[in-house]
């Protein structure tokens, strides 16, 4: 094989030609091709427990390093994804069997330490320390964390519509103070028939 390759090179105008053949077929058998190629470099890539942890590495620092770019190759292997059914359902059957999906515990686990930065032992603790009561209404429901967007900080426990009040009003004090002052103004006025 190594023969025939010197034999070709050292002809530019075979050699070309071979090129454009090879180039050709490649393009004729382009996911066919792909996916050759990204199985051999998955199968030496993970045969190296080492050389896995690097290439993971790598691409998680190319991710942070274009958001821009990474979001767009997402959102294009998601919409081919869609487009086929049967790659969009296995894309399916892979999402439910994983184990976050399986066990809600596992789920809610990661959710409030991705989004949060808690366990939920300490959410346990902080509805035990406002009595399983939200922090503004004092209604007992189930309590969603209330954090400062800006900084993170988890600042307590607050149902479901006091919460979305605190973000409606995008965190600012004077927001609800004149909510408050318009609904006593309203309140005093009699209602006049429109």
């Amino acid at each position: 094989m190594t023969d025939y390759y010197l034999r070709i090179k050292s002809d530019p105008e075979k050699y070309r030609e071979v090129l454009e053949r090879q180039k050709k077929r490649y393009r004729e058998n382009l996911e066919q091709s792909r996916k050759y190629a990204r199985d051999r470099y998955h199968e030496k890539i993970k045969s190296d427990p080492a050389k896995y942890n690097k290439a993971l590495e790598s691409a998680k620092a190319w991710r942070n390093r274009n958001p821009e770019k990474s979001r767009a190759v997402a959102r294009k292997a998601y919409l081919a994804m869609r487009s086929d059914p049967e790659r969009w359902e296995q894309y399916l059957w892979r999402m439910r069997s994983r184990p976050s999906q399986r066990d809600p515990a596992v789920h809610r686990r990661k959710n409030l330490k991705r989004y949060y930065g808690i366990t939920p032992e300490q959410y346990e603790a902080m509805r035990q320390a406002q009595n399983g009561q939200c922090g503004i209404c004092g209604k007992q429901v189930t309590l969603s964390v209330d954090h400062n967007h800006k900084t993170g900080k988890v600042r307590g426990l607050l149902c479901r519509n006091c919460n979305f009040l605190i973000g409606a009003a995008k965190e600012s004090p004077s927001s609800p103070i004149k909510a408050i002052k318009y609904l006593q103004a309203s309140r005093l006025t009699p209602d006049k028939p429109i």
